[in-house]
Parts: C-alpha cells; structure tokens; sequence
C-alpha cells in the first residue's frame, strides 16, 4: 500500500468519532460513515501477511512460530550431510585399494540384520558390521562405501576412494550402497529411497560416479539374496538400472591381483 493511502486511513481514524461501534468522521457539518476505510485497513494487513507467507514458502525462509520457536521448511535434497566415518567408528578409517574414478559401477546390497534409526541407534549396528568383516573376511575396514539407514541418514564406510578386494562383474570397480536391514522381509523406507537416489546423484554430479553408471544388484555379482526382493522392487526401474550384458563396454582400471583377499 502506498504512503499516500496509509495516511489517508490514518486521518480518517484518528479524526474520527465514535457512536456505538460504528466510527464517524465529521464532513462540512455532515456525518459520514468510515467503515470502508476500516474494512480496507483490514484487507491490507491480511493481503500483507499472504504476500509474508507466500515470499517465506517460495524462498525456504524459516517462519518464526508464536511460541518462539523456529520452524522451517523441509530441509532440501541437496543440503542433505553424510555422517562422516569418524562419528561412528573406533577405528581410523583405511583405505587398502584405490577406488578409480569416476566409477562405472553402483552395486546395492543390504546388510540382513537388524534395521536401525539415526547415529545413536545405528552406531552399535555399525561398529557390529565392521567387527564381523575384519573377524570373517580379513578386511581392515568395514567393506561397504556407504550405509543408509531406515531414516534416510547415509554413513561413510570406505567413502568414494576406496573399494573391497572382492572380485567378479563389477566389484573392484564399483561404489557399494548398504541397506541397513533385511529387505527380503520389509520394504525399504521412502526415506531411505530418496537417500539412496540423493548418493547416487551426487556422485555423478562430483565426478564420482560415471555419467553413463550401471547400477546393479548384489544378487547380478554374487549368489546372495541380497539386497532383497523389496529392495530390488523399488530399484526396478531407476535410471540407469542395468539388468543385462552389464560387464560389456565397461572401462574400469582394476588393482593387481595381488591386492586380492576373500572379500565381501
């Protein structure tokens, strides 16, 4: 509203009178009523609060509650963080085979345990995992890249430069996705979808992952039921899900054989 209007409205309320509740102003000896200019003083302070609440929706600004407490938008896909390794593990992070990049393969797996919510309650899960791949397997790291869990919160295990000394289509030259939880019995999670489709963005985005990535299943490179058949339901149809002659046209830069070990 205009500097000229508000003064108009300011005017006619404080020169005017009061007679039960409807307000009057005096004009050349004649009472004239000034519910208009009320009613437009009205209109004026809910068209502003709209105009608020609209530029607050579009812009993501936070929208500071009566109570005093702020309440802001959902926090978008692009700000989402990923637990660095040194959050949940005793152990200094290793890093044995040097993941090339970008990587021309994306294998999803779960880790057929319990699922887990958040660090608090995924930390001991973690820390379990990591314990049974150095006992079982000989690795000196826990053998997933990332692990996401029922809350859509995505852990570094070996990060974006390092991979398992596992052999066979793909591995060795692949980034491992970890579901945490048994997805032959549950459905993933709408949270842990958009996770899992959030690290896969951002690898190619960084350079991480190849541009043209095949996406693959733990059960296309070894004889496992993992990641399960409600997980491999929800994958079916992502981009780049590659479901045959996967290991043709691929140029990935493999370590000796040397560097080999029984692997997960």
């Amino acid at each position: 509203m205009s500097s000229f209007g508000k003064m108009r409205i300011l005017k006619a309320v404080s020169g005017s009178q009061k007679r039960g509740s409807v307000e009057i102003q005096q004009d050349g000896g004649r009472r004239r009523p000034v519910r208009m200019a009320t009613t437009t003083l009205n209109a004026s302070t809910v068209l502003i609060f709209i105009i608020f609440g609209a530029v607050a929706y579009f812009t993501d600004l936070p929208i500071v509650c009566g109570s005093g407490h702020t309440a802001s938008l959902p926090v978008y896909s692009s700000e989402r963080r990923i637990v660095p390794h040194s959050s949940w593990s005793l152990r200094q992070q290793t890093h044995t085979i040097q993941l090339a990049h970008p990587t021309p393969y994306a294998v999803v797996k779960h880790t057929a345990g319990p699922e887990c919510f958040g660090l608090n309650n995924c930390t001991s899960i973690l820390r379990a995992i990591q314990e049974l791949h150095w006992q079982m397997y000989d690795q000196p790291e826990i053998s997933y890249n990332f692990l996401i869990d029922s809350d859509g919160n995505i852990y570094e295990g070996r990060g974006w430069n390092s991979t398992n000394p596992s052999k066979g289509i793909g591995l060795r030259c692949n980034v491992d996705v970890a579901l945490i939880g048994n997805y032959v019995e549950r459905n993933m999670t709408k949270e842990m979808s958009s996770a899992l489709r959030w690290l896969l963005e951002k690898g190619v985005s960084t350079g991480m992952l190849a541009p043209d990535y095949r996406l693959l299943a733990h059960n296309q490179v070894k004889n496992t039921l993992s990641p399960g058949r409600w997980a491999l339901l929800e994958i079916a149809d992502w981009p780049h899900r590659c479901l045959e002659h996967c290991d043709q046209g691929v140029v990935c830069t493999q370590p000796a054989d040397s560097d080999d070990s029984s692997g997960h």
